[in-house]
């Protein structure tokens, strides 16, 4: 039997000590890049959605809740125009089955009744009574009938006084100020 020297032993040890360390170099890079990598997809938004089977999953997944309400419009809005495309029932029926898509469709329209108030206000007299028209007739294309309907309240349609109060006293004073102005046009035409 041999017997080793000093020298032989501390060979093999110092051997072992650099295969370990380029192991541990390794594991350790590649935890630092798979972190990387992975922090990376999470901070990053998702991608818009094409269908509206990518709708849902977007509108389900963490990285959408965690973006702004100014990130998500984009989103909502490519969502709109693919659920546009569905019949009345078939929306309805994903609304209702989809909590996170009912929040997402009650967000944009809150958004784009924002953006019709802040627009109206700063219109003249006769450019409101042009968006308004405009508005009503938007309301009628989206019904297919081209007028609109009777919904319960005075004038001939439109949503009740009741309804409109609720929506003042639960919104914002602005929103509810200009609503109110928006109210008072619309009984003096």
């Amino acid at each position: 039997m041999h017997r080793m020297t000093v020298e032989e032993v501390d060979v093999r040890g110092e051997r072992r000590r650099k295969r370990l360390k380029a192991v541990a170099i390794t594991v350790a890079a590649a935890v630092v890049l798979g972190s990387a990598a992975g922090l990376t997809w999470y901070f990053t938004p998702p991608a818009l959605p094409e269908t509206l089977e990518q709708a849902e999953a977007v509108v389900d997944s963490p990285r959408f809740t965690r973006l702004s309400s100014e990130a998500k419009q984009p989103y909502l809005d490519v969502i709109r125009e693919q659920f546009g495309s569905l019949d009345r029932e078939e929306r309805r029926a994903m609304i209702r089955e989809n909590e996170q898509m009912r929040e997402a469709f009650r967000a944009s329209r809150n958004a784009e009744r924002e953006a019709f108030t802040k627009a109206y206000v700063l219109a003249t007299p006769e450019e409101r009574l042009a968006m308004m028209a405009e508005r009503e007739a938007e309301r009628g294309d989206r019904r297919g009938d081209g007028q609109r309907g009777d919904r319960g309240g005075e004038g001939g349609g439109g949503p009740s006084n009741d309804r409109i109060n609720d929506r003042m006293t639960t919104g914002s004073a602005q929103s509810s100020q200009l609503r109110a102005e928006m109210r008072r046009e619309r009984r003096n035409r």
